[in-house]
């Protein structure tokens, strides 16, 4: 206590009130490193220590540091892993292909980070091992011979039910080899019913306009387009479904042939109309390339 006259006493410190948060030391959180920290301080003026006598000075810290709230994980970008070793050579005989896979787990995307930019897999050729032995194939059909029936005579232009075949053959094989697959095309022969209308006069019916054609020359000077009208037949009324002899399974019967349609005249024409009509909004061509 200070009682003697004109002696000044001492005078401790006292903290002021506590200053504002700082900001995070950063915004996210990552794995393996210390949290995001903010830090307040305060001043020892409330009032200062007295210099002269000394005064006692503050307790505690002037300042105090806490742990960020609600910080979010920072977002991870993935990376590859190695090449897991290649699958083996699927082949005997020939080429082959092999692959390699590796995965995005090196790290794994996480938090809304990028995923790895590339290819997760990768194929490269394998072998030659030696030349393949051949094998059985079909070859593809042939054309359909025309509608006839043997003994029969002539058969155009009536209903006469005729019949038509297509072959095909097993290539590539050997003698003793296996055979070619069966598939549900059946074997070598293909025979269906037919009526025979090659050359045959039949009434016809004018077909509506096909489409306009592209602009012709597509550049440059006058262009035009075209669309027809076909003359086209009309097949006579024959039964289109018959059971043949020995059989109880009906077949379907195919008209065969090109025949001549007869129309009446359209603008002077019989078998083909065409109409022509110039082409608005034509471009010009471009300039030749110069070296």
């Amino acid at each position: 206590m200070c009682t003697a006259p004109l002696v000044a006493c001492p005078v401790g410190g006292s903290w002021g009130p506590w200053g504002p948060w700082s900001s995070c030391s950063r915004s996210c959180r990552t794995a393996g490193a210390p949290d995001p920290e903010r830090i307040r301080s305060r001043s020892c003026d409330s009032p200062p220590p007295s210099e002269e006598p000394p005064g006692a000075p503050c307790g505690g810290n002037g300042s105090e540091r806490q742990s960020c709230p609600g910080v979010v994980p920072c977002p991870v970008d993935g990376s590859w892993g190695s090449w897991a070793p290649a699958s083996p050579c699927p082949v005997t005989c020939g080429l082959g292909a092999v692959t390699w896979v590796r995965a995005c787990d090196s790290p794994a995307p996480q938090h809304g980070g990028r995923g790895c930019y590339g290819n997760g897999t990768r194929r490269e050729l394998c072998g030659p091992h030696g030349p393949c032995p051949d094998v059985p194939r079909w070859s593809p059909w042939g054309a359909w011979s025309p509608c006839v029936r043997p003994l029969w005579g002539q058969l155009s232009c009536q209903e006469a039910v005729g019949q038509q075949r297509r072959t095909r053959e097993c290539v590539g094989r050997r003698p003793g080899g296996p055979p070619c697959p069966t598939d549900e095309d059946g074997g070598t022969i293909q025979v269906h019913a037919c009526y025979n209308i090659q050359h045959c006069l039949l009434e016809g019916n004018w077909s509506d306009w096909s489409s306009w054609s592209l602009c012709t020359p597509p550049c440059g000077a006058s262009p035009t387009r075209s669309r027809t009208r076909e003359c086209q037949p009309v097949y006579p009324d024959y039964p289109l479904w018959v059971t043949p002899v020995g059989s109880s399974t009906p077949s379907r019967v195919r008209f065969w042939g090109s025949p001549r349609p007869r129309c009446p005249p359209l603008d002077g024409q019989r078998l083909r109309l065409e109409e022509k009509q110039p082409c608005e909004g034509g471009r010009g061509c471009p300039a030749p390339h110069e070296d």
